[in-house]
């Protein structure tokens, strides 16, 4: 290893002249180095290459110098001398920007020590910055010197390591990277780039509780705290994998007026897309989901289920059925199945139960889910006993042993339970038609035949 040597000459130091040569080493966060330096330090500097640096200790607010120490005729010194160093961000003149100054041991003319200018991130922010040295009662040294790139901030190449603690450290950060200059292109702040198949250009994740792997916030008005742009097909400008229990892959939150918390926009296809057990979900005090749209407001592929707030049972579904149904309970589910009349239970306010008697005027629909087919629209939670048809089309169970059926025919209850029949005597139906039949059934048989609800 070579290093250049920097000789500066100063004052008188008590009563003998004396001048001092200030060796920087390259580790010592400076420009320019001695001719000689100490072997465990150039050890140092070899062992730190490609390692993993400790933040919160191995290179915290100090900075490293090492120099050598002669009289005017250039013999090396030895002692406890009194030194004082000054940053500055002027080359001349100024004001420091802090000072140390503390007892230096000096042996056969090399001493090394440590400069603790009481100084964090705040200085080191890309402006030029320089050291001022004086030793003991004498002026300072001149020229000051000027700080230059440190060897551990150039072993920051691919693979290396920045790890530590800064939760005792206020505002303490990892890694700390500010702009206070207007942005002329993306990528101003920290800029990643990767080519590689399969790479991520920023990898964050956190393992202690209440952690967050990427937290962006922004307080200027048109910003937004976290920008993402593809150009490649079938690629996503966010892409998140939650995998804990109670998890969420992207949670946002907003304070100010009129600014949702999650907002998608598409010039060509959709603005928002939500997949799994629960696409999208929607929480307000106001409105839990708002829609609105020249066309449709809504629309989805599938049922739609809406439940009550305070206990979660549905209350309103929307499916592929083809019938409108309401929730009933019954007072007695013993022959009651799918596609069973059902009439109003006369002995049990508020309950239905099975027709067994011909043109019964309590007639109040046919139980849904017959065949498969559920309803269309059901209105009731799903605490009631069963869902009951009244109106729309649904299967039925039809009992044509005195007069076949044929589509159109009206039909009415009959002495069977459960069952409907062919209406052949009009006078009595009146106010006891469940609806038209749609499907033939031939006499003597029973079945399920496709009906249309008109309770008359």
């Amino acid at each position: 290893m070579t290093r250049n040597k920097r000789r500066v000459r100063i004052g008188a130091l008590a009563a003998t002249g004396l001048f001092i040569t200030a060796l920087l080493v390259a580790c010592a966060a400076m420009g320019g180095a001695g001719d000689e330096a100490a072997p465990d330090r150039i050890a140092a500097i070899r062992g730190s290459e490609g390692g993993e640096f400790e933040a919160a200790s191995a290179v915290t607010n100090k900075i490293n110098y090492q120099g050598r120490l002669t009289d005017s005729g250039g013999n090396p010194l030895s002692g406890t001398y009194t030194m004082t160093f000054k940053l500055y961000e002027t080359e001349t003149g100024g004001t420091a920007l802090a000072t140390d100054t503390h007892s230096v041991t000096v042996t056969n003319g090399l001493f090394n020590t440590t400069i603790s200018l009481g100084i964090g991130t705040s200085y080191f922010d890309g402006r030029a910055l320089w050291l001022g040295i004086t030793v003991e009662a004498d002026p300072e040294m001149t020229p000051r010197v000027e700080l230059m790139p440190v060897p551990y901030a150039l072993s920051l190449r691919p693979g290396a390591v920045i790890n530590g603690s800064v939760g005792s450290v206020s505002g303490g950060r990892i890694l700390y990277v500010r702009n206070n200059y207007k942005g002329l292109f993306y990528g101003d702040g920290i800029r990643v780039d990767v080519y590689g198949d399969n790479s991520a250009g920023i990898n964050a994740s956190t393992t202690g509780n209440n952690g967050k792997g990427v937290y962006a916030s922004t307080s200027g008005s048109g910003s937004e705290g976290v920008y993402a742009s593809t150009y490649g097909a079938n690629s996503d400008g966010v892409y998140v994998v939650a995998r804990g229990i109670e998890s969420e892959g992207v949670y946002v939150e907003t304070y100010g007026y009129y600014s949702p918390a999650v907002r998608g926009y598409s010039q060509k296809d959709i603005g928002l897309v939500g997949q799994g057990s629960t696409g999208v979900w929607g929480q307000g005090t106001s409105v839990g989901v708002y829609g609105k749209s020249a066309g449709y407001a809504g629309k989805f592929q599938g049922k739609v289920a809406i439940s009550s707030y305070s206990t979660g049972s549905t209350v309103l579904e929307l499916g592929e059925g083809l019938d409108y149904a309401e929730g009933f309970d019954v007072s007695d589910q013993e022959e009651i199945g799918p596609g069973s009349v059902l009439c109003i239970d006369p002995l049990n306010p508020g309950l239905l139960t099975v027709c067994d008697m011909p043109y019964d005027r309590k007639v109040a629909g046919i139980v849904t889910g017959a065949q498969g087919l559920g309803s269309g629209v059901r209105l009731g939670s799903d605490e009631f006993d069963y869902n009951v048809a009244l109106a729309g089309r649904v299967y039925c169970n039809v009992d044509a042993t005195e007069s076949a059926v044929k589509p159109g025919d009206l039909l009415t209850t009959s002495a069977t339970p459960g069952y409907a029949m062919k209406v052949t005597e009009y006078e009595r139906a009146h106010g006891a038609i469940l609806g038209k039949a749609m499907e033939p059934l031939e006499k003597g048989e029973k079945g399920q035949i496709l009906v249309l609800v008109t309770l008359q």
